[in-house]
């Protein structure tokens, strides 16, 4: 596949995504994908996602197999290993675009904002505990603004966090936009604008 830009990239999302709520998707033919993969992979997209069993991004956006990477970690927060992957995507890869998706209905994001006592789950609560700075001081609609916020601070990490995706979009070699997933009615909302440094 040719290089595509940040924009073809959001209009492929979108219309997949409006495929996969009608019912009418078209990156099926998983053996065809498979023959057309085998000897290496030209993702245009890196998607980091929830681990959310409702959350399959390659579904949800109806892309089948070996058009986009996906990096999948509780509450889509960030890691060394997630920054590691998304660093790959971007600069070995070179992918388009750079999706942080969160969504509806969020276990870890609800754990956060619950406070639920994880002193027996070390990894769980350090991971928790990342989300925590994105729960609003107002408590209306307070899941799903936490889940939105968070969005936006795994984005800010990313920046934060890795020099080379920061430079990559410096220098207009990739996008990173924000989208946020409803589990009730498979819709993506994207954010209106990309992420800057």
């Amino acid at each position: 596949m040719s290089k595509i830009d940040a924009e073809q990239v959001v209009i492929s999302l979108k219309e997949g995504n409006e495929r996969y709520v009608s019912l009418k998707p078209i990156n099926t033919n998983y053996d065809k994908q498979i023959e057309h993969t085998k000897d290496g992979q030209h993702p245009f997209a890196a998607v980091l996602s929830c681990m959310d069993s409702r959350v399959p991004p390659e579904i949800i956006f109806d892309q089948g197999i070996g058009n986009i990477f996906v990096v999948r970690e509780a509450g889509n927060v960030t890691s060394p290993n997630t920054l590691g992957s998304l660093e790959y995507a971007v600069n070995v890869k070179k992918v388009a675009l750079v999706v942080v998706l969160g969504h509806s209905n969020c276990g870890a994001v609800a754990a956060a904002v619950d406070g639920v006592d994880l002193d027996n789950f070390k990894n769980l609560e350090q991971l928790v505990a990342q989300i925590k700075p994105a729960i609003p001081a107002s408590k209306d609609n307070v899941y799903q603004c936490t889940e939105k916020n968070n969005i936006k601070l795994s984005i800010a990490k990313i920046f934060k966090n890795s020099n080379v995706i920061a430079d990559a979009v410096k220098n207009n070699e990739v996008k990173i936009i924000g989208a946020y997933y409803d589990v009730a009615t498979g819709v993506v909302t994207f954010d209106k604008e990309y992420a800057t440094v």
